[in-house]
C-alpha cells in the first residue's frame, strides 16, 4: 500500500537527537555551580522575607505580594536538573549520572526546606477567611491555586513531618521503582525478526522493541518475542514483588499519616476532581465492558482464531506494509495538525528543527515516549521510533502535549501545570486527526477495515483497559492494606482477574499474563490511569464539535491555553461536558459503538466473518 502523503516535500531541517548544549556540556559543568548559588540565593531571599512575616495569612493585599514573589520563584527552573534527567533517560545504565542526580536531589530537597513553610502556612488560613481571599479582586489570578491549597490543607502535616516524608521518599519507594525500571530497560534478548528483504534473522532487542513485536501477526516473530518477553519478566518477578510491596507500603503510610479515606483520594484531590466524578466515569465504562469484549470477539474472528492469549491480544489485524520512516511521519503529522490550525503545525515544525525530539531507540534508553514541559525552558519530546504505523499516532500524541505546554505559557507559573486528565485531552485530540488523515487516503476496503480495527484497538486500550487497570489498582491497594504483603502470584491473580473483566472469553490468561503488572509503569504513579479514559472521551467530544463547527476552534485554543487556573470540571464544562453525568461519558462510549458497528458491517461485506 502507498500513501500519497509520503510524496509531500518536507521543507525543513529534521533533527533526531536532543540538543542538550543549551543546558550543559557535562555532568560537572561549572555553569551548574553558578546556577546552584543563584537558586540558593533566591530561595533564601524568599524565606527571609516571608517566614516570620505572617500578615499575608489575613490581609489580601499582603498575600498578593507574597504570591507574586512565590510565582516569580516558581519560574526558577534548573538547567542542571533538566540536563541530568534527560541524560538519565538516554543512559539508564550510566551510574555517574545516577549519582549526580542523587546529589542534585539532595540539593533540591534542601532548597525545598527553605520554602516548605509557605504552602503549609497558607493551609492554616482560617476557614472564615477562605471566602474573603477567593473572592478578592486582588487575588483573582491566584484563585484556583488558593482553592487547591484550601481543599488539601486538611491533609498537610507539620513542616518537620513534611520534611521527613520528602527525605524518605527515595529510599522508601523511589529507588525501588528506579531499580526495577533500570533492570528491565537494560535487558536484551535474541529474537526472530524479518529483515528488509523479508528473511527471518535473529536480532538482539530490548524490552521496548520486543513489546512492539507482539503486535505482529507472524508466528515465528510472535512466538520468539513472547518467549523473550516472558523470560525477561520472569527473571525479575521476585524483585518486582519486593518493589511493588515497598511502593504499596510507602503509599499506605503516607495516606494514613495524612488521613486520606481511600487509596485513590489523593489522586482525585491532586487532579482537582471530586471523587464522584471519577467514580461516575469508572462505573460507566465498567458497565460498558461488553463493548471491549465484542471488539476482541470480532478481532479473534478476523484473525481466524478461537481465542488469543493475553500476550497476543495486540496482534494487528491486516497488513500495513509501508514503513513509516520518521521523515514520512513528520510530513503526515504536520499536515494533520494544519487541519486544526497553522499555529499547531508551526509549533511542530519548530520542535523538529530545533533538536527538541529524541527519536530512535537505543540500548540503555528508557522505553516509551513522553513530553517534558517547561515554563522557561524548551519543551522536549522523547520517542522510540521504529518505523511502524503506530509511531505516527505516538508523535501526534506527544506533540499534543507539547502544544499544550507551549500555549499554556500564557498562564502564570503557579497555574502552568496541567492536571493529568486535561493533559491527556490535549494529546489524544491531536492523535485522532492523524488517524483521520490516514483514513481519507485509503481507497481499498481491506485497508479501511485494517485502519478501523487499529482505531478501535487504540480506543479500547485507552478507555476500557485503563479502567480495568484502575480497578486492579483499587483491589491491589485494598488487599495489601488487609494482608500486609502480597506475593507476585497473588498480585498476578488480581491482575488476570481485572484484565479478563474487560477482554472477555476471547482472551486467555495464564502465569505469563499474570506478570503484566511488572512492566506497567503507570501503577507506580498510583491511580493515574483513569485520566487516559476520561481524556479520550472528552477529546472525542471536542473533535466532534470542532468538525461540525469551525468556530469551535476558539474553545480549543482556550483549552490549550489553560493550565490549572480553572479546575478540570470547569474546563470541561466550557467544552460542554458535565463530569458528574453518566450521559456525558456514555456519549463518548457510544461513538466507539458506532465505529465497532461499522467495522462489523464492513467485515461481513468482505466475507471475513
Amino acid at each position: 500500500m502507498a500513501f500519497c502523503i509520503y510524496d509531500i516535500f518536507i521543507g525543513m531541517k529534521i533533527t533526531t537527537q536532543w540538543d542538550l548544549s543549551k543546558l550543559g556540556s557535562k555532568i560537572d559543568d561549572p555553569v551548574f555551580i553558578k546556577e546552584r548559588k543563584s537558586i540558593e540565593r533566591a530561595y533564601k531571599k524568599f524565606e527571609k522575607k516571608w517566614k516570620e512575616n505572617t500578615k499575608y495569612l489575613s490581609q489580601p493585599k499582603v498575600l498578593k505580594e507574597a504570591l507574586d514573589d512565590w510565582e516569580k520563584l516558581s519560574r526558577t527552573e534548573s538547567k542542571e536538573d533538566r540536563y541530568l534527567w534527560l541524560r538519565s533517560c538516554l543512559e539508564t545504565q550510566n551510574m555517574d549520572i545516577q549519582a549526580a542526580m542523587t546529589l542534585y536531589q539532595d540539593f533540591g530537597n534542601k532548597m525545598a526546606d527553605h520554602v516548605r513553610f509557605f504552602e503549609l502556612s497558607l493551609g492554616t488560613i482560617s476557614v472564615k477567611n477562605h471566602k474573603k481571599f477567593l473572592n478578592s479582586k486582588e487575588l483573582v489570578e491566584y484563585k484556583n491555586y488558593l482553592k487547591g491549597i484550601f481543599d488539601t490543607a486538611q491533609y498537610f502535616l507539620s513542616e518537620k513531618e513534611e520534611k521527613i516524608l520528602s527525605m524518605k521518599s527515595s529510599v522508601a519507594s523511589g529507588n525501588w521503582v528506579s531499580m526495577l525500571d533500570e533492570f528491565l530497560s537494560g535487558e536484551t534478548r535474541e529474537v526472530v525478526v524479518k529483515n528488509s528483504k523479508g528473511r527471518y534473522v535473529t536480532q538482539r532487542q530490548n524490552l521496548t522493541e520486543i513489546s512492539r513485536n507482539l503486535r505482529m501477526n507472524d508466528v515465528k516473530v510472535l512466538t520468539s518475542s513472547i518467549e523473550a518477553h516472558n523470560d525477561i519478566l520472569s527473571t525479575h518477578q521476585r524483585v518486582a514483588e519486593k518493589e511493588i510491596n515497598s511502593f504499596l507500603e510507602n503509599k499506605k503510610i503516607n495516606d494514613e499519616l495524612r488521613g486520606f479515606k481511600r487509596p485513590d483520594s489523593s489522586r482525585h484531590i491532586g487532579e482537582g476532581l471530586d471523587t464522584q466524578a471519577v467514580d461516575t466515569l469508572v462505573e460507566t465504562v465498567e458497565k460498558n465492558f461488553n463493548v471491549s469484549r465484542d471488539f476482541y470477539k470480532l478481532k479473534t474472528q478476523l484473525l481466524g482464531r478461537k481465542s488469543l492469549s493475553f500476550a497476543e491480544r495486540s496482534i494487528q489485524y491486516g497488513d500495513i506494509n509501508q514503513k513509516f520512516s520518521y521523515k514520512h511521519c513528520v510530513a503526515l503529522v504536520q499536515k494533520s495538525l494544519a487541519r486544526i490550525s497553522d499555529e499547531f503545525s508551526n509549533l511542530f515544525t519548530s520542535f523538529v528543527e530545533n533538536g527538541q525530539i529524541d527519536v530512535h531507540p537505543k540500548k540503555g534508553k528508557t522505553g516509551g515516549a513522553f513530553c517534558l514541559s517547561g515554563y522557561n525552558q524548551e519543551v522536549r519530546l522523547m520517542l522510540n521510533h521504529s518505523d511502524s504505523f503506530r509511531d505516527v499516532a505516538t508523535i501526534a500524541h506527544e506533540m499534543g502535549h507539547g502544544i499544550h505546554a507551549m500555549k499554556a505559557r500564557t498562564e502564570n507559573a503557579l497555574n502552568y501545570d496541567h492536571p493529568m486528565c486535561t493533559a491527556e485531552v490535549a494529546s489524544t485530540f491531536c492523535e485522532d486527526f492523524v488517524l483521520d488523515e490516514l483514513r481519507e487516503v485509503l481507497t481499498d476496503d481491506e485497508e479501511v477495515l485494517t485502519l478501523m480495527m487499529i482505531q478501535l484497538e487504540d480506543k479500547v486500550t485507552t478507555i476500557f483497559r485503563q479502567i480495568a487497570g484502575y480497578r486492579f489498582e483499587q483491589e491491589l491497594h485494598r488487599e495489601f492494606r488487609t494482608k500486609g504483603y502480597l506475593t507476585y502470584k497473588e498480585i498476578g491473580a488480581l491482575f488476570n482477574k481485572n484484565m479478563k473483566a474487560y477482554t472477555g472469553s476471547s482472551i486467555t490468561f495464564d502465569e505469563n499474563s499474570a506478570r503484566g503488572w511488572i512492566y506497567w509503569s503507570h501503577f507506580r504513579t498510583p491511580f493515574y490511569v483513569f485520566a487516559y479514559a476520561m481524556a479520550l472521551l472528552v477529546a472525542q467530544y471536542a473533535r466532534k464539535n470542532f468538525l461540525e463547527n469551525p468556530d469551535y476552534l476558539q474553545k480549543i485554543n482556550e483549552f490549550y491555553s489553560t493550565g490549572s487556573s480553572s479546575d478540570p470540571a470547569e474546563i470541561f464544562a466550557q467544552l460542554g461536558l458535565d463530569v458528574n453525568s453518566t450521559s456525558s461519558w456514555q456519549e463518548g462510549i457510544d461513538e466507539i459503538k458506532v465505529l465497532l458497528k461499522e467495522a462489523k458491517k464492513l467485515a461481513k461485506k468482505l466475507g471475513k466473518i
